[in-house]
């Protein structure tokens, strides 16, 4: 009995006068609870080092997986721009910047005479003074199916006084300039000796 009343009392660590009280039925035992096992929080539950706030379920997925993580696409980064609407839907102006404009400096020759030969076509341009022209300031493009004059620094304006064929008639396969007093000659070689009605037309 002794025996029993020692494990009695280790287990339910009460007093002999307690214990006995037990045995007589006047006093029922408190029951005895172990301690429950602290559950372990969630990393996103969780206070950050500082103790000041707990750390959000942004801020967790973006320490877990860093650059790969969903939010860190929404994360704002330092130094952006805050733009919020205020509300209004009045156009406002962001900001002023000097724009630029590309202005053409060419001035289209537009005035000519021209004359079909049988192996050649002449084409006459009047320029006034060209003759003392430098004849550096004065060159000729041209390829089978199109050609280009541009004068350069001749025009008070500054701007390159251009004659411009897109387009020729027909073929051709030579082209020379020859500078006159107040005219430039243009002499085009025609590929097939065939009859041109017209110097250029619209298209190929």
């Amino acid at each position: 009995m002794r025996r029993v009343f020692l494990c009695l009392m280790l287990s339910f660590e009460v007093s002999r006068s307690e214990l006995i009280r037990i045995m007589q039925g006047i006093v029922r035992p408190q029951p005895f609870y172990l301690p429950r096992p602290v559950e372990k929080k969630h990393q996103s539950e969780m206070s950050n080092t500082d103790g000041d706030q707990p750390v959000s379920a942004l801020h967790a997925n973006i320490q877990s997986k860093g650059t790969n993580a969903y939010y860190y696409a929404h994360k704002k980064r330092p130094g952006a721009d805050d733009h919020q609407w205020d509300g209004q839907c009045e156009p406002r102006l962001i900001s002023t910047g000097e724009s630029v404009i590309q202005v053409s400096k060419d001035r289209p020759i537009t005035a000519y005479a021209w004359a079909d030969g049988k192996k050649s076509v002449s084409v006459y341009i009047d320029i006034p003074s060209i003759g003392a022209h430098s004849d550096d300031k004065i060159v000729l493009d041209w390829n089978p199916r199109s050609l280009e004059v541009r004068i350069r620094e001749l025009d008070p304006s500054g701007a390159d006084m251009v004659f411009k064929i897109k387009y020729l008639y027909e073929e051709i396969m030579g082209a020379t300039l020859k500078k006159k007093d107040d005219k430039i000659v243009l002499r085009l070689t025609k590929s097939k000796e065939l009859t041109w009605y017209t110097l250029k037309k619209d298209h190929p």
